[in-house]
């Protein structure tokens, strides 16, 4: 496939190159593409990853010389890859096909000048020779962490010969066939797929804390002759890994944007918003809305969530890197939608003053409140000339309101509760009680002569002495 890729590159650029479905424009050179499924499965869309496929010379079991695009043997990489390799024509070559899990293939080829060569693998092992056995296991990374994507493991015996190369163990088995029996092997984690193996150093197997990981076959199998050695192994690099997760609508069960999410452990704190994100899809949300977090280390974190409108939701999740470039993906968390209520709040500030007599305050400003201590404003209104105000609110059904007043000359001394009714849209009636700060000029009584003197002109005959 490497060469597919330099081949339409050279074709953009306006370069002339031979091409698998071309005639050959080399004398005596051949084109072989290898293409490899399980049994029943479509090549060329559902190919077999992690089949290893090995091109040699017949008349000499040498291995088929690649030039720097290809390599031989070739691993499938993804499911609609395919091996391609160019031999010389008229010349006899032996093409093996392996994969853990099935039986291996082997057929002969003479080149002629481009061909098709489809392989379809059964499952189950290959026959096993006399003294031998099939060596098979399970493979996890310990903590339960997900298997990294590149990483091999090699079967090497005790002269570092390799006896094989088990790539794909995303379904958590490896298997090799024909080991021999009481001989020592040597399990390598590694992302090489061919010789020379090098052991990766941030893995080791547990147990034997190494790798790699001497193991002897017993010097008999059973009747089955399968020898089973389960591999647990443990990540000690210190890569951070990228946490991801969704955040769900308790109603419509949909991703939510812009919900606020901050990881936390005591160490490290970090706040982002749920946005759109092609990676939505992999994260398994119910929409295109995600959060993620980039280069967070291994441990145990809280997740807090919170958008207008919504209950806010808290989550504790641990876990463990295994490997560079990991994500981690936290469970969705459901946040349920607040019941919320519009009223329109409205009243008449007055008071009575020392005369009995209502007095109406105008230009005060009335302010609703969400606690009892006035700490968080929710709107504010301002007294007409008869005292009047209104204000709508939109606010949590069942939650308390308080409304307080500040205004020349008054003063509120406890603020007015009032709870938020369950339908949208209602007038409610709030009665502000407050006080003149100033106190008016008391009414004055004045008597003359023991008789109580009139409000208009006084009279001649009222003129005296006046007491009070």
């Amino acid at each position: 496939m490497k060469r597919f890729i330099i081949f339409m590159l050279a074709a953009l650029m306006g370069c002339s190159m031979s091409w698998a479905g071309e005639s050959s424009p080399r004398k005596g050179v051949a084109y072989l593409t290898v293409k490899v499924a399980p049994e029943g499965k479509s090549p060329s869309s559902q190919a077999l990853v992690g089949a290893t496929i090995t091109v040699r010379i017949a008349s000499t079991g040498e291995l088929l010389p690649v030039d720097q695009w290809s390599s031989n043997p070739y691993t499938l990489e993804h499911s609609g890859d395919c091996a391609e390799f160019t031999c010389q024509t008229g010349v006899e070559y032996e093409i093996e096909v392996s994969a853990s899990g099935y039986e291996t293939q082997k057929r002969t080829w003479t080149s002629a000048d481009y061909e098709y060569q489809f392989f379809y693998m059964k499952e189950g092992f290959d026959p096993v020779e006399e003294g031998h056995a099939q060596l098979t296991g399970t493979v996890a990374m310990e903590g339960g962490g997900q298997w990294p994507k590149d990483l091999c493991i090699a079967l090497l015996d005790a002269s570092n010969e390799l006896l094989g190369v088990a790539s794909d163990l995303s379904g958590g088995t490896y298997a090799f066939s024909n080991i021999e029996l009481g001989s020592v092997v040597k399990f390598h984690l590694t992302t090489d797929k061919q010789a020379p193996i090098s052991s990766h150093p941030d893995y080791v197997f547990v147990g034997s804390g190494t790798n790699p990981m001497s193991f002897t076959l017993p010097a008999q199998a059973g009747d089955d002759a399968v020898v089973t050695q389960n591999l647990t192994v443990r990540y000690t690099g210190s890569a951070p890994a990228t946490v991801v997760g969704c955040v769900l609508d308790g109603t419509t069960g949909k991703s939510v944007d812009k919900v606020d999410v901050t990881i936390s452990n005591g160490s490290i704190t970090r706040s982002v918003k749920t946005q759109s994100n092609a990676l939505s899809n992999y994260v398994g949300c119910n929409g295109s809305y995600m959060y993620q977090f980039d280069t967070i280390p291994a441990g145990t974190y809280t997740l807090e969530y919170s958008k207008t409108g919504y209950k806010p939701g808290t989550q504790n999740y641990a876990f463990s890197v295994t490997g560079p470039d990991q994500m981690v993906v936290v469970p969705a968390i459901t946040l349920e939608k607040i019941p919320m209520t519009t009223c329109n709040y409205y009243g008449t500030l007055k008071y009575t003053d020392a005369n009995s007599q209502e007095v109406l305050v105008s230009g005060a400003t009335v302010t609703a409140y969400s606690d009892a201590a006035g700490t968080t404003v929710l709107g504010t209104a301002t007294t007409d000339e008869s005292g009047y105000w209104i204000k709508s609110l939109t606010l949590e059904t069942g939650s308390v309101v308080y409304f307080g007043a500040t205004g020349e000359n008054i003063v509120v001394e406890q603020k007015t509760a009032q709870t938020v009714p369950s339908t949208s849209t209602r007038n409610q009636e709030v009665t502000i009680v407050c006080t003149p700060t100033t106190s008016p000029i008391p009414k004055v009584s004045l008597t003359v002569n023991g008789n109580p003197a009139s409000s208009g002109t006084e009279s001649a005959a009222a003129k005296g002495t006046k007491s009070l």
